[in-house]
């Protein structure tokens, strides 16, 4: 019971707080005024606070004051409150779109509510009541009368059949499937993962603008360029390992690696195809990250060339990203897996020039020579260095080659 009255007697401090003060102050200055000597009484002020802090919270006047504070400072100056209010929503949509694309990629299944996706069969009359397949005609009856049932209803039949490309017939595996099939099992990922790569490549341009405006003076590729493909490479460094963690790994978690292998291409045809598509979605991802500097040059115009120079580079960096990724996506049992190796891989090509001094002299040179951000640097400046280019090329030559021996040798071992 005591805590509870020093509770309500604090709180009622709180509500009569001004009243309980001039009393106070009233009653030191009669005092003081009896006295023969007021200066014996002490510094009233001070005798003041420290009844304050025994009736009342310290902590909750202070918070109070500051928030009181806080609030007449921004009213009073509107462009540092808009200033601040825009940061605080960009950092915090930075966050929510980096959450959303981890959640899309990692946590949530490959389509959406699978526990709502069912598989519709028919069975035998016979005593066995074996399960068999629907034909064609009953599906279409299922279509039409499920409306109210299923949201979507799609019809696949898997059979062999023969290809020739050239070098002989082969017997593989073919599956006919109907229009809506895909809308079953389609999900927004690949625009989830764009809109979350263009919104962060704009919200580093936008802080990127406002540093060249107070700080940068008049050199774009210097104050302005060098920092916003800076960023742009953080971003794809944080994108990509995750646009590239399924390109295979998902395809032996699902089961269909066997499928594949069965169809009429090598090893190497596979490979290429999924690293074409991989570029392409990067590069819808590049042509979003353009907009903000596009009303930049409509706004203020300027040369193009030391940003096309930096959006090369982007280019051939991210194409090692996914290079590595799917090097890794051959190696790794599941998609997580193999988003931690790129991770490492790159982490480690980021990092292995930072201390080069301790790997000695004949060493030194090296490391730094095989440093992806190094040869980037160049780029960001506006810069082409053949010899950039050449190393680009190779790292990705030298990776998609991993991820031939990889795919080859688990094919060879039996392993899917």
């Amino acid at each position: 019971m005591a805590i509870i009255g020093e509770w309500l007697r604090r709180l009622g401090y709180l509500f009569r707080r001004r009243a309980i003060d001039d009393e106070l102050r009233r009653e030191m200055e009669a005092h003081r005024a009896l006295m023969d000597e007021p200066r014996a009484f002490g510094n009233t002020l001070r005798l003041r606070e420290e009844a304050r802090d025994a009736w009342g919270w310290t902590w909750l006047d202070d918070f109070v004051q500051d928030t009181r504070f806080a609030l007449r400072t921004l009213r009073r100056t509107p462009g540092f409150t808009l200033t601040a209010v825009v940061t605080l929503a960009l950092g915090i949509g930075a966050n929510i779109g980096m959450f959303s694309l981890v959640n899309g990629l990692l946590l949530r299944p490959l389509y959406e509510r699978p526990d709502e996706v069912v598989a519709v069969s028919s069975r035998s009359t016979a005593p066995a009541g074996e399960v068999r397949g629907v034909s064609y005609p009953n599906y279409l009856d299922l279509q039409k009368g499920t409306t109210d049932i299923f949201v979507a209803l799609a019809a696949y039949s898997t059979v062999f059949v023969g290809v020739d490309v050239g070098d002989g017939p082969r017997r593989t595996m073919a599956s006919h499937v109907t229009a809506d099939f895909f809308r079953v099992f389609g999900g927004p990922l690949a625009w989830t993962v764009i809109g979350a790569f263009t919104f962060l490549a704009g919200y580093f341009f936008y802080t990127d603008v406002t540093f060249y405006v107070l700080f940068g003076g008049g050199n774009l590729p210097m104050g302005l360029w060098r920092y916003v493909f800076m960023h742009d490479r953080l971003v794809a460094l944080l994108v990509l390992p995750l646009v590239t963690m399924r390109l295979v790994a998902e395809e032996r978690k699902g089961g269909t690696l066997e499928l594949l292998w069965s169809l009429p291409v090598r090893d190497r045809e596979v490979l290429a195809g999924k690293l074409l598509a991989a570029v392409v979605v990067y590069s819808v991802m590049l042509v979003g990250s353009a907009i903000g500097p596009a009303v930049l040059w409509v706004l203020h115009p300027y040369s193009v060339a030391p940003l096309a120079a930096g959006y090369l580079g982007l280019l051939l960096l991210g194409t090692s990203f996914i290079a590595c990724g799917l090097a890794a996506s051959c190696i790794g049992e599941t998609p997580v897996v193999s988003a931690m190796l790129t991770y490492g891989v790159l982490a480690f090509l980021w990092f292995v020039s930072s201390n080069e001094g301790a790997f000695g002299e004949r060493v030194g040179w090296l490391v730094v020579g095989l440093s992806l951000f190094d040869r980037f640097y160049g780029f960001a400046q506006g810069v082409i260095d053949l010899r950039d280019v050449v190393f680009f090329l190779a790292l990705i030559a030298l990776f998609l080659f991993l991820a031939l021996r990889g795919l080859g040798a688990r094919a060879w071992r039996g392993v899917v």
